[in-house]
């Protein structure tokens, strides 16, 4: 993505852009709707052949991304971040490398969207739960590193969970690797024509939140 004049995109560039992209590709017939929500629903972060699981039915255990997301999204009611605890999070924010264990998942392209999709979730918790942001800022950063290394972003199913971090890890750290991991999970997305609705709602957030980082009083920004 380039501007008007030809620069290297700005945080604010990047947050309309996402933004933008975010809000084409409608539905084609028989296909969803968009999910008017600030959290993904559950089957959005996990699911099933691109249906939402029957009424009245739970993730699977052993879903980290799922629970991850779940639990940030409860903690953002009231009070109750301020007694979120790096346990709640079940993310070892002590650790390196990936966030979960690859024999958790049985599918490589499942395992790596569950990374990424977690790192998405663990850029809210900055804010949601901001007693904990710097260990989890270190956190990201220790499984960004393992994924520029080990990863490619076409390991996942398109979906550009975490696109937004990478750029911002470029941004702050000067890699520019991590932009062109950013911009190939876009890439890859719009290259499915954005007719999902996942996909479309992770465009729009990662925007959301990177005019949040770009405005001058960004939450923990550093």
């Amino acid at each position: 993505m380039r501007t008007n004049r030809g620069s290297t995109p700005t945080l604010e560039d990047w947050a309309h852009h996402l933004q933008t992209l975010g809000s084409r590709g409608r539905p084609v017939d028989g296909g969803q709707a968009d999910f008017p929500s600030a959290w993904p629903p559950l089957w959005a972060v996990r699911p099933t052949h691109g249906l939402p699981p029957e009424r009245g039915t739970s993730p699977p255990r052993g879903d980290g991304e799922v629970r991850l997301w779940r639990t940030l999204e409860r903690a953002s009611i009231g009070e109750a971040c301020a007694r979120l605890t790096e346990n709640d999070l079940e993310v070892d924010l002590a650790a390196s490398g990936p966030l979960w264990g690859r024999d958790q998942w049985d599918a490589i392209e499942v395992w790596t969207e569950a990374e990424l999709c977690s790192l998405h979730a663990l850029g809210r918790a900055m804010r949601v739960v901001p007693h904990l942001a710097p260990l989890i800022r270190q956190r990201m950063v220790q499984a960004i590193v393992w994924h520029l290394e080990h990863t490619q972003p076409d390991n996942a199913t398109n979906r550009p969970w975490a696109a937004h971090i990478f750029f911002l890890h470029d941004v702050q750290n000067g890699v520019p690797e991590a932009r062109l991991y950013a911009e190939t999970l876009v890439h890859n997305a719009q290259a499915q024509g954005l007719a999902d609705p996942v996909s479309r709602w992770v465009l729009a957030d990662a925007g959301r939140e990177l005019e949040l980082w770009s405005a001058p009083a960004s939450p923990d920004r550093g």
